[in-house]
């Protein structure tokens, strides 16, 4: 009876050490790691509410990736219209300037010249690209918008479609502004005004003639350009806003997330470290008992 006694005492003490020796392992990863949840069993709950975490910020961050992109490609477009913005205020100096009656057919062909600069200048312009993206191109992205043919027309490979960022659950924004027929419209009406290209050929083209009854005109027409490539602008400037201001909200959302994942599966080190301390300890005293444990049985045994 004595050895069976001896026996049971024996496996409790086993059992025992060994859900120490779990539990001093557990801790061990836990501190390593620094995560309390290395495996589902340790808190199932808990690993489903991190998945849950985990998926939000992973979406959080596609978000804020889509929105940066976005306010990139918003500021290449605002560079690009604020250049145009400068070419048609030259424009319209040097339209004043070839409608002063002082200037001969030579000063308004030196003008032409000039005009013709800022043209070149703006159908660069309009093909200003952001990464691989051409920001007045709509989606097509594989040839420049505007091409100069050598007779001077315009090839325009510019498709007119918008394109999106989907920034936040449900928020998508249109990030491009239409090259066309802002910046070209060869074919223009009463209801669609020339776009910025024809408008610079027509002034050069009036200069270089010395057509001084066309200049009045072609000033109100650079006039009016300019006009609708500052709303243009400022249109562009307001979504970028829209988008920055979503990235804020973003960060902070990426930021509470993080903060609920941290409490859901971080583990509390020093805590952690006390509980590992505790149960090291339990676990050394129970080797000492169970060394008072074993010898006597062994003793009993050999009688």
């Amino acid at each position: 009876m004595e050895i069976v006694n001896a026996n049971m005492l024996t496996n409790n003490l086993i059992q025992n050490l060994s859900v120490d020796q779990a539990r001093m392992s557990r801790f061990e990863n836990e501190i390593s790691s620094g995560q309390s949840i290395n495996q589902p069993s340790d808190n199932p709950a808990g690993v489903q509410q991190e998945l849950r975490l985990q998926k939000l910020l992973a979406q959080n961050q596609q978000y804020q990736t889509n929105a940066q992109n976005a306010a990139g490609f918003l500021q290449e477009t605002g560079s690009a219209l604020s250049t145009l913005i400068d070419i048609l205020n030259k424009a319209d100096q040097l339209a004043v300037e070839g409608a002063n009656g002082t200037m001969n057919a030579s000063d308004r062909q030196n003008l032409a010249t000039q005009v013709g600069a800022l043209f070149q200048q703006a159908v660069q312009t309009g093909n200003t690209r952001f990464g691989s993206t051409y920001v007045f191109g709509g989606t097509q992205d594989v040839l420049p918008p505007y091409i100069l043919e050598p007779t001077g027309t315009i090839q325009d490979n510019s498709n007119g479609l918008a394109l999106n960022r989907e920034v936040g659950p449900g928020i998508v924004l249109a990030v491009n502004t239409q090259g066309s027929p802002l910046l070209n419209n060869p074919t223009p009406s009463a209801t669609s005004p020339p776009g910025v290209f024809q408008v610079l050929q027509q002034l050069q083209n009036d200069l270089a003639q010395n057509n001084t009854a066309a200049l009045a005109s072609d000033l109100t027409a650079v006039q009016g350009a300019l006009e609708r490539v500052t709303v243009a602008s400022t249109k562009s400037g307001s979504t970028l806003d829209e988008v920055n201001q979503q990235l804020t909200r973003l960060t902070n959302q990426s930021a509470l997330l993080q903060q609920l994942d941290t409490q859901t599966a971080g583990a509390d080190t020093a805590k952690v470290i006390a509980d590992f301390e505790n149960v090291a300890n339990s676990y050394r005293q129970a080797l000492a008992a169970g060394a008072q444990i074993i010898q006597p049985s062994l003793m009993q045994f050999l009688k």
